[in-house]
């Protein structure tokens, strides 16, 4: 997925709108790295089971191997043909995936309007992906007339369920104040949450909100904390740049924001080692 940053003038943070192109939803399940023929034989076997016209699940994962050309010949008309079947039988991710298709013109004529239509569909349903891509084209103006409001709205139902790029730009619609009244306090509350599931961009706003003292009293420990997380995941360039910095600060406060991020850094690595640990 394709990342967008804008600047607002006079605030120091990156501002990233997530997204240049419309999320899809959760992969299929998918063969072992590397076996073509189990692959394969998961195709064949989907297919059977969607050919029946009542697996709306093997539509959709038929669908998906189609789009990603898994066990099958790429096809991205094929995997629209199965994602509508799923679709127009209320497959949440189904549509949200077929409207994803529809945004960027694979395997069906390039439409904003039936992908947002699709979105909806998803998103009155629950599907978080959908309502950050509802979220994001409101935003846009694509396939809709452009409303900040609608677009803080389905924003904050998927930031409410989780999706970090959601509460990206919840943040960001609140520290601007477009679709919602301006709330500093809010904006930090949604960059922290963002921030701690790992997004750099949500990292360095948060970072620009202590250290400029917005929504929360003025913390350069915890600012240079959060810009040193940013700089060790390879965007050293972007705080080495940032407008206005604050240089009133002491030896001990950057070692002990070092302190902190080695030790976030080092929590988060952990983390993500036993999101990947087997289960009993």
């Amino acid at each position: 997925m394709m990342h967008r940053s804008i600047i607002v003038a006079g605030f120091t943070a990156l501002l990233c709108l997530a997204g240049g192109t419309a999320k899809a939803a959760e992969k299929p399940q998918d063969a072992p790295a590397g076996q073509a023929s189990a692959a394969s034989e998961l195709a064949a076997t989907l297919a059977g089971q969607a050919a029946k016209g009542d697996n709306v699940r093997a539509q959709h994962q038929l669908g998906a191997l189609y789009l990603n050309g898994k066990g099958v010949s790429k096809d991205p008309k094929q995997a629209a043909d199965w994602f509508r079947k799923a679709a127009e039988r209320g497959d949440a991710q189904a549509q949200n995936d077929l409207g994803n298709l529809y945004a960027q013109g694979l395997g069906v004529e390039q439409d904003d309007r039936k992908a947002v239509g699709w979105f909806r569909k998803a998103a009155e349903l629950g599907n978080v992906t959908a309502q950050y891509n509802l979220g994001f084209f409101y935003t846009q103006g694509r396939g809709v007339s452009q409303d900040h409001k609608q677009a803080t709205r389905w924003f904050l139902k998927a930031a409410q369920q989780g999706d970090g790029d959601a509460q990206v730009n919840i943040g960001i619609k609140y520290l601007t104040g477009l679709g919602v009244k301006k709330d500093y306090r809010q904006a930090l509350n949604w960059f922290r949450k963002a921030a701690e599931q790992g997004l750099a961009s949500a990292q360095f706003n948060l970072a620009g909100m202590y250290e400029q003292g917005m929504g929360t009293a003025q913390d350069l420990v915890e600012a240079h904390k959060w810009f040193n997380i940013v700089s060790a995941r390879g965007q050293a360039s972007l705080v080495e740049n940032r407008k206005h910095p604050v240089k009133e600060v002491t030896a001990a406060q950057l070692a002990e924001a070092q302190k902190r991020a080695e030790q976030w850094l080092e929590n988060s690595k952990k983390d993500k080692s036993d999101d990947k640990a087997p289960q009993n």
